[in-house]
């Protein structure tokens, strides 16, 4: 069992090695990532040659920007899906190194078909870490993995940033299942 995490990437090499790294720091290696550019920019090639060596890593260029929070780079990769999870995120965003153990270790049952956290914000205006939940403003895109059986079926049609509150709440009404919850920020939203 792993998590395959889709990475949404446009113009910022500098988010894109950390959150690469951070996932090469993690405890568990069940884990592969596709990293979708949704267009070229300056440093991301270079990215690509650091990591090349590293088969947990897949890097895929569209022909873009589409300018739409990353949701038709996740379109693509729904499609796409080899592993039994996915975790879609974008790329400037953080995870502890335990993420993948822990939500991993979560899964207990045949019927956990959804696995959140808690997380920060890394904006300024955000003062309170967030206290997750399924519901639109209460959850990010990176803070959440789903059975990729299911997950495929579904179609992000939002060009906003409510996308990802808007799946998730599409997800568990359409799928049901166990819902898990870890109450510990894992988690980085930028």
């Amino acid at each position: 069992m792993k998590i395959e995490f889709i990475i949404s990437s446009y113009k910022n090499p500098y988010n894109l090695m950390t959150i690469l790294s951070c996932l090469k720091a993690q405890t568990s290696d069940r884990w592969v990532a596709k990293i979708y550019s949704d267009g070229p920019y300056y440093g991301y090639e270079n990215i690509k040659n650091i990591f090349k060596d590293d088969s947990r890593f897949t890097f895929i260029e569209l022909n873009g920007p589409h300018g739409d929070w990353g949701n038709t780079a996740r379109n693509i990769a729904l499609r796409e899906l080899k592993e039994e999870w996915v975790l879609m995120t974008g790329h400037d965003n953080y995870y502890v190194p335990k993420f993948v153990e822990y939500f991993l270790n979560s899964v207990d049952s045949d019927d956990v078909n959804f696995v959140y956290c808690n997380m920060t914000h890394d904006h300024n205006d955000y003062l309170y870490p967030i206290y997750s939940s399924v519901q639109v403003g209460q959850i990010d895109m990176g803070n959440f993995m789903t059975r990729s059986k299911y997950s495929s079926q579904l179609t992000i049609n939002s060009k906003s940033h409510t996308g990802d509150g808007e799946f998730a709440e599409e997800y568990v009404r359409r799928f049901g299942g166990v819902v898990k919850h870890i109450n510990k920020f894992l988690y980085v939203h930028n």
